[in-house]
């Protein structure tokens, strides 16, 4: 396939990687709901979906690259954002209780912070929406810390407005603990469901339609390659762009062979093989009739042509 001299450039991983636009017909996002499952498929096809009549598998490029899927990401998200609910809850129930029963507050509020902090400079989720919610839970430290030195220097002070001050405290406390952080550590969940949505680069080879999963779409661009060497497996070069970033080049034939697991012109086989994993899922969701007519379609196609038939599913 002839280059056209440019490069689709987009991250994985927080890393920099390039395709050559010969092979791009499509730039879009998928849905968890659009994307079909197959249960006996390669562990790097996440699925099939339809799109202009046609089925296209979509690739797993992280785990082909050897990154972490999107959906463990996730979890470990999802755990971390608890293990930091539960210590904002610590620190807001541990000041509660010591207002209460009139004893100074101890505990270090710094320490837990600084741990929100390590872990907000290493999340790999740089989406603004993000960041805006992680920035809330840092403020909700922030709060915790204002209101603890209130408190211990009423408590050290003990005049006599001591009661009506630390009736305050104790009401501005109980609205973090019991309604902010738990309004802010749900929104941060929702918002970061919400987006879990696949970003995919349909590629074109032959007669093949192939989509590769990708993290964040960074656009078209002219590269200077800077290597032709083949750096893994996957990566066929390195490049650079007009701010000197270095960007690696997918061998986009290698990445499709390794999703077959054979040789180049097998692996470009893939898509009939899903069209028909489609076609049987297609089939339990329309009428006794449709499929009737479904199967028939399917036949005729088969005997005119057995080996090569590109057999598309019904809409």
């Amino acid at each position: 396939m002839k280059s056209l001299g440019l490069w689709f450039v987009f991250k994985i991983n927080g890393n920099s990687y390039a395709i050559d636009c010969a092979y791009v017909d499509y730039i879009g996002f998928i849905e968890k709901k659009d994307l079909t499952h197959i249960a006996d498929a390669n562990e790097s096809v996440k699925g099939i979906f339809k799109f202009n009549g046609k089925i296209v598998t979509l690739l797993n490029l992280r785990e082909v690259l050897g990154f972490s899927t999107v959906s463990e990401e996730r979890e470990i998200f999802m755990d971390l954002l608890e293990n930091i609910k539960n210590d904002c809850r610590t620190v807001g129930e541990t000041l509660k209780s010591a207002i209460e029963k009139r004893e100074k507050f101890t505990l270090s509020i710094n320490s837990f912070k600084q741990k929100f902090d390590e872990w907000y400079d290493d999340t790999e989720s740089k989406q603004s929406s993000i960041i805006f919610q992680l920035l809330k839970i840092d403020e909700l430290y922030v709060k915790f810390e204002d209101f603890s030195e209130k408190y211990n220097k009423i408590y050290e002070k003990n005049d006599e407005d001591y009661s009506q001050k630390l009736s305050e405290i104790l009401e501005d406390v109980n609205n973090i603990c019991m309604t902010e952080v738990e309004n802010v550590f749900e929104e941060t969940k929702n918002i970061f469901n919400n987006m879990i949505r696949e970003n995919y680069i349909c590629i074109n080879e032959k007669t093949v339609s192939i989509a590769f999963a990708i993290d964040e779409i960074i656009g078209i661009e002219k590269l200077e390659i800077i290597s032709d060497s083949k750096e893994t497996d996957y990566i066929c070069g390195v490049a650079k762009d007009k701010k000197d970033s270095i960007i690696m080049i997918i061998d986009v034939l290698q990445v499709l062979k390794f999703a077959e697991g054979t040789t180049k012109n097998e692996a470009l086989k893939i898509s009939e093989r899903c069209d028909l994993n489609a076609i049987g899922m297609e089939m339990k969701r329309i009428s006794e009739m449709e499929m009737t007519k479904a199967a028939e379609s399917i036949e005729e196609k088969v005997s005119e042509n057995p080996e090569t038939a590109g057999i598309q599913a019904e809409s």
